[in-house]
């Protein structure tokens, strides 16, 4: 995908996340508007695209472009939700600012019909989740790459992954309450500590 892209200006990166093992597609890959991060790969010409401050989004007409982009209101919402969190500094990371890059620059990512990467971390605040310790394939199960015959975007794909991540759902206390809490730094420390694997001790 690297060789194969490496000159589309669209093409801003590649990634072996495919969060929904049940969406059928015809080709080895497809092309998303979500940029997921856990194995990617990008070209020296998209990163010099990416601002971590994304002092961009001052711009009202930015504002504007994200609200255009989404079909479903809430997803407007929650992205402008995240960049403004990222200029006022209330959120501490640097994927939401490579999401803006591609966003902005009206770019797609590459994710494979079949899951290549699994998250397998077990402790920590970001442990849980239907994302994590998905299965695996192999990417050539089905013989060499079929690669699509136009570059567009997957909107069934990118529909039912937002329908699934971040459609607005029951109010949950619980859920809130994690929320909130490892929003501080103080939190996830004593978190780890508690749940830190002790050495076990040599008998004799």
């Amino acid at each position: 995908m690297l060789e194969k892209y490496k000159d589309d200006e669209q093409i801003m990166m590649i990634s072996g996340d495919n969060f929904l093992p049940e969406f059928k597609t015809e080709d080895s890959y497809f092309f998303s508007r979500y940029f997921p991060i856990w194995g990617w790969a990008t070209w020296r010409r998209a990163w010099k695209k990416y601002d971590v401050a994304i002092e961009s989004w001052e711009l009202p007409e930015n504002k504007e472009r994200v609200k255009k982009m989404y079909m479903q209101r809430y997803m407007a919402k929650h992205m402008a939700k995240l960049f403004d969190d990222i200029r006022e500094g209330r959120l501490n990371t640097w994927d939401v600012q490579w999401l803006y890059a591609c966003l902005m620059s009206n770019g797609l990512c590459v994710l494979p019909a079949h899951n290549l990467i699994s998250n397998i971390g077990t402790h920590g605040t970001h442990s849980e989740g239907s994302n994590q310790n998905l299965p695996t394939q192999d990417i050539y199960q089905d013989g060499d790459l079929r690669h699509p015959k136009s570059v567009e975007v997957a909107v069934a794909y990118d529909n039912a992954f937002y329908e699934r991540n971040f459609a607005p759902r029951p109010f949950d206390l619980r859920r809130w309450i994690i929320s909130v809490l490892i929003k501080y730094e103080f939190v996830k420390k004593i978190y780890r500590f508690l749940t830190r694997k002790k050495p076990e001790l040599n008998k004799k």
